[in-house]
């Protein structure tokens, strides 16, 4: 048996059609659904350069209010 890894968007008409499917073929299909972590997504903006960084905690609020 082959393992394949689809992301599908579960909040869009398609998404939701193609879930249903897949369900339905339940002796063919074995749906897992990964939430991921919150470690994960943190890692993930790091990664991708989504941080800030302030000095202090008036520059944050300063930045914050920009």
């Amino acid at each position: 048996m082959a393992r394949y890894t689809i992301n599908i968007d579960e909040q869009s008409n398609a998404g939701k059609h193609l879930i249903s499917l897949m369900k339905a073929m339940g002796d063919v299909v074995k749906i897992e659904k990964k939430h991921q972590s919150g470690i994960d997504k943190a890692l993930l903006d790091a990664e991708n350069g989504n941080i800030h960084s302030a000095k202090d905690a008036e520059d944050l609020i300063s930045n914050c209010l920009k």
